[in-house]
């Protein structure tokens, strides 16, 4: 929901940056790193916690494009 309000309030690189950072850049290294260190209970776990990071990604990323008054 925050990436399609930052698409629409026209940030676009905010956009970009949270529609890679999901699966590229937080996903993925959440699995190689939980994984190796809780083996197959880490890659259960890489989701919910790639998902918790991308959320607090977005809101920070929302936040400050709010704060530069662009209404």
């Amino acid at each position: 929901m925050l990436t399609n309000a930052l698409q629409a309030r026209g940030a676009a690189t905010e956009s970009l940056i949270v529609n890679i950072s999901r699966q590229g850049l937080i996903y993925i290294p959440s699995m190689f790193i939980l994984g190796a260190i809780f083996h197959e209970t880490g890659l259960i776990w890489a989701q919910p916690v790639a998902d918790t990071l991308f959320l607090l990604l977005a809101i920070g990323l929302y936040f400050r494009m709010s704060g530069k008054g662009n209404d």
